[in-house]
């Protein structure tokens, strides 16, 4: 089971960053209905087809995060993903192409980091520093991708219920 939810995360995040690396921005005001069709897709059809898939997003995310300001939208073939930043947090939070949410992953340093989950890491590597943190939040779970480095490797620890795994480790080299 463990295996299993690390892999999810892991795919997670793999297509997160792939679904921001090769998207199409969103243009518009404050999160206005408009959308950048390409002049070789002119077909009404389809322009109205994602024009509703873009606006069902939209009010998703307006209903989600309401203050919200300097939103950029990224759409892919099947998802679209808001980002933006929020007192030093970056998020992303991911649609499907019928304006259901997915999940969202947040990324910050150690000082944003749950109070519980901190002690939890700290008190099993506590020689190591936290060099940043990814919350994804999916249905009513939440995972941690926690960033740790000292002298000697590099590692990414998960938590998942509070339950602490290595999930990658890398020697540093002298």
């Amino acid at each position: 089971m463990k295996k299993i939810r690390v892999f999810l995360i892991t795919g997670i995040i793999c297509f997160s960053v792939m679904a921001n690396a090769s998207a199409q921005i969103f243009k518009g005001r404050n999160n206005t209905n408009t959308y950048d069709v390409n002049e070789q897709n002119s077909n009404y059809k389809s322009a109205h087809k994602i024009s509703t898939a873009v606006s069902k997003s939209l009010n998703a995310f307006n209903s989600d995060y309401r203050n919200d300001r300097d939103v950029k939208w990224f759409s892919e073939k099947n998802v679209r993903t808001a980002t933006f930043t929020r007192d030093s947090v970056v998020t992303n939070v991911v649609y499907d192409k019928k304006g259901r949410w997915l999940h969202t992953i947040k990324t910050y340093q150690e000082n944003k980091l749950d109070r519980s989950v901190r002690a939890l890491v700290k008190s099993n590597y506590f020689d190591d520093n936290i060099s940043g943190v990814k919350e994804i939040n999916e249905g009513r779970d939440t995972f941690y991708l926690i960033y740790l480095e000292n002298d000697k490797n590099y590692k990414i620890v998960s938590v998942i219920n509070g339950e602490l795994n290595v999930y990658q480790q890398f020697n540093k080299q002298s």
